[in-house]
């Protein structure tokens, strides 16, 4: 991005962009491909689980740089403060309210009693998290850690949890997802491939080139083949979900341009188009 002229805060968040992974988006192709138990489907799924929590941490960076500048007064301790603060609402999220609440509702638990309480945990926790200057994804991510693991302590709750996931799945993918689709592609001028086309051309490709080349080498250092290597980067090439939410936040506050920002979408559809075929 420096060598196209850009500064170095675009570089950074395109960067970040860029090293993401739509892990639903390559769970739905493994499973279509009817490899999601194998041996390189778990790996993916696998590498892809904890770089969704380091995409997420990237974003709830993203987000407190953002409140910072649009809050210059407050300083570090302030910031340190509101993270101490958050972390603490959710210890007591998960070690007391919610075994208070599974504790009341244990005589009946219907899927919809707790799938209502874990939507409103995750929303007074994503609430909680973008009020304090972290960013509602992080606190939503962890309102469903801390409802997964009080859950899954008994038999019965590892059925309750698929259960409520399964509800959550139909219900994001089924009726929201497209609706994010739509607003994100409303927000995209894809004239640029026009009047700039190099640029796209070079993040889609430093998408698809930065995972192939980290895929290889880390199953490479893990003892695996090179075949292995570049399969597992193609699976984990998809994008089109939290970038997107990045990208979206650092237009909004004008820390990248409109022009940078539609061609992150472009990436996105790029490389989500091109993985399942190859």
């Amino acid at each position: 991005m420096r060598l196209l002229g850009f500064d170095n805060l675009t570089a950074i968040i395109v960067g970040a962009c860029l090293s993401v992974t739509a892990e639903a988006v390559s769970i739905d192709i493994l499973e279509e491909l009817n490899i999601l138990k194998t041996r390189l489907g778990e790996i993916i799924v696998a590498a892809g689980t904890l770089d969704d929590i380091v995409e997420v941490l990237l974003v709830s960076l993203l987000v407190t740089f953002i409140h910072s500048i649009k809050n210059p007064g407050l300083g570090v301790f302030v910031i340190i403060l509101d993270i101490i603060i958050f972390f603490i609402l959710v210890y007591f999220a998960g070690y007391f309210l919610i075994p208070f609440v599974l504790k009341f509702i244990s005589k009946k638990r219907q899927k919809i009693d707790l799938f209502v309480f874990s939507l409103i945990l995750s929303l007074f926790m994503a609430t909680a998290s973008e009020y304090l200057g972290i960013g509602s994804l992080l606190g939503a991510l962890l309102a469903g850690m801390t409802m997964r693991y009080s859950l899954v302590k008994s038999k019965r709750g590892i059925i309750e949890e698929k259960q409520i996931t399964e509800i959550i799945e139909i219900t994001t993918f089924g009726f929201m997802a497209p609706f994010f689709f739509i607003w994100i592609g409303m927000q995209s001028d894809f004239t640029f491939l026009l009047t700039n086309p190099l640029l796209g051309i070079v993040i889609a490709l430093a998408a698809f080139g930065g995972k192939l080349f980290g895929s290889i080498i880390g199953n490479w250092i893990g003892k695996g083949s090179f075949i292995e290597g570049i399969t597992i980067g193609w699976g984990m090439n998809t994008r089109g979900e939290i970038e997107l939410i990045a990208a979206e936040l650092a237009r909004q506050s004008s820390l990248i341009s409109n022009e940078v920002f539609s061609a992150l979408v472009f990436m996105a559809f790029a490389t989500t188009i091109i993985s399942p075929i190859l």
